[in-house]
């Protein structure tokens, strides 16, 4: 009953924002799109894998334990973590069957934008098209709380999506960077 009362507030706040966007200049639209994909494309390949880091500082991936480790570390209000692959599906169109697994945590209320989503994706192929999900729901979270939430908006272009090798992730946070580090520290 919990996971969907969770859900109808979150397809309610979505739906809003989804209503509230139409009435946006399509050309805007896609103008922020291209510009946001550009900056993820740029932050990718500055994301590529440290070769002069020894090996054995990386820690073994697992998407639950990143996280623990970030709520052990940062404080959030109004934030709930989802575990069901079912929520990837309905909020970012993911299928659940390109994802080996995934952690997410994010704000139910739809008055901030903070979200942190960590997945590891079962193949280059599966990583491209979670990737692209993940980056069109991003742009359109921007396009969302540009207008109606500014102060949000702020932690948004702070942000972005990154991808390095099978994993994609996106923090938006006022301290988005920090909570990177320990993403980065695992892949």
């Amino acid at each position: 009953m919990k996971k969907l009362a969770i859900l109808t507030t979150i397809l309610t706040c979505l739906l809003t924002f989804v209503a509230c966007g139409n009435n946006e200049d399509t050309t805007k639209e896609k103008d922020n799109k291209d510009t946001t994909t550009t900056t993820t494309t740029a932050n990718a390949e500055n994301n590529a894998p440290d070769e002069s880091k020894p090996q054995d500082e990386k820690k073994e991936f697992d998407a639950q334990a990143i996280l623990d480790e970030i709520l052990a570390n940062h404080t959030f209000s109004d934030m709930t973590e989802f575990e069901d692959v079912m929520f990837l599906e309905v909020l970012y169109g993911i299928n659940g069957a390109d994802v080996k697994q995934f952690a997410m945590y994010m704000n139910e209320t739809g008055i901030t934008a903070d979200e942190i989503i960590i997945i590891e994706a079962i193949d280059a192929d599966a990583t491209k098209r979670v990737s692209e999900l993940v980056m069109n729901w991003y742009t359109a979270k921007g396009i969302q709380m540009k207008d109606y939430l500014p102060e949000e908006y702020k932690k948004i272009e702070k942000s972005s999506v990154k991808t390095t090798g099978n994993y994609v992730y996106m923090v938006v946070a006022d301290d988005n960077e920090a909570i990177e580090k320990i993403i980065e520290k695992y892949i």
